[in-house]
């Protein structure tokens, strides 16, 4: 049923607007995790898997 349903499917506009949200949201999601701020917030969560459980 879907292989035929993509087979006839003929909306462009449909497509492109869902590659650009696509492009934007992963564009953001890069941008927001390699912003200029970033790296003390992620170094301080990457011990948390390192530390006692004693401190929870």
């Amino acid at each position: 049923m879907a292989k035929l349903w993509l087979a006839h499917f003929n909306d462009v506009p449909l497509a492109l607007a869902a590659l650009i949200l696509f492009a934007g949201t992963f564009g953001f999601v890069l941008l927001w995790t390699f912003r200029k701020g970033a790296k003390p917030y992620y170094d301080k969560i990457s011990q948390i898997p390192l530390k006692d459980g004693d401190d929870l």
